[in-house]
């Protein structure tokens, strides 16, 4: 309950001073390129790594890739990159307000 006002209060106060909602409430912020090249920002790390199957954490749940000849071009702190041919795209526990 403490969490989800905490949320509100904090989108509130990102609409009224105009930053970016991904900034204000640590959200993960996706890009796609077609279906063969995915940019994650924001991520909590790699739960799950295979040539067909990739599971990323994020604050509010976690993005689960299916495809075939998945590789990660890069990963730091802040950055996933991951190429290959996406078959499916899963958002799994998202809580977002």
């Amino acid at each position: 309950m403490r969490e989800a006002r905490s949320a509100r209060i904090k989108e509130r106060m990102s609409d009224a001073l105009g930053v970016p909602k991904d900034v204000a409430l640590d959200l993960p912020r996706l890009s796609l390129e077609g279906n063969a090249r995915l940019v994650m920002e924001n991520h909590k790390g790699l739960i799950e790594y295979s040539a067909d199957r990739l599971c990323i954490q994020t604050t509010v749940g976690q993005v689960s890739i299916v495809g075939r000849k998945l590789v990660l071009r890069g990963i730091n702190r802040e950055r996933i990159v991951v190429e290959g041919r996406f078959d499916s795209l899963e958002f799994l526990g998202w809580e977002v307000s």
